[in-house]
């Protein structure tokens, strides 16, 4: 349907910030506070919370390929496969950190903040998601399979050069 494709989109564009920004965050030390980005993280953040929703009404494809349209199977599962890791990822940490709430003016738990930051990197599990996309889109557009090898291995060589540069 018309909704489940913009969702994609959306879903998409969101998954390539993840992508790039939270390790550029994390490589480069940027200081957790209140900002542009991170009003944009926290906008980013809710689409993936929505997502959460959303994909309790999805039809999925069943162990048999056809696609499964009864929300008590597709919410079964949803809560079996991916439902766990979607909430750890949607974890408001930076919230907490900004707010005070983590610290508490607690010298030892500022030490924690480095552990903190590198755990926001839990939200790059989010793009094993984009399988589930990738898949849908598939069945929707004629790529060869040559074109799209390349394509996958071009983008995979670019986000791994920027997480290994922010790393460094």
């Amino acid at each position: 349907s018309q909704f489940v494709q913009y969702w994609d989109l959306t879903t998409s564009v969101c998954l390539v910030f993840t992508t790039f920004v939270p390790p550029f965050e994390v490589g480069m030390n940027l200081e957790t506070k209140v900002d542009g980005l991170f009003i944009v993280n926290q906008i980013v953040n809710s689409f993936f919370i929505i997502d959460i929703f959303v994909q309790f009404f999805l039809p999925t494809k069943g162990k048999d390929g056809e696609l499964m349209r009864k929300h008590k199977a597709i919410a079964c599962k949803y809560l079996k496969g991916w439902f766990g890791l979607d909430v750890v990822s949607v974890l408001p940490l930076d919230v907490l950190q900004v707010s005070g709430v983590l610290s508490g003016g607690n010298p030892s738990l500022v030490r924690g903040f480095r552990l903190l930051r590198i755990l926001r990197l839990i939200k790059l599990i989010r793009i094993v998601r984009a399988s589930r996309i990738v898949t849908r889109w598939e069945n929707s557009i004629a790529i060869s399979f040559t074109s799209r090898a390349a394509a996958s291995w071009s983008i995979f060589a670019v986000v791994l050069m920027h997480w290994f540069a922010c790393a460094w």
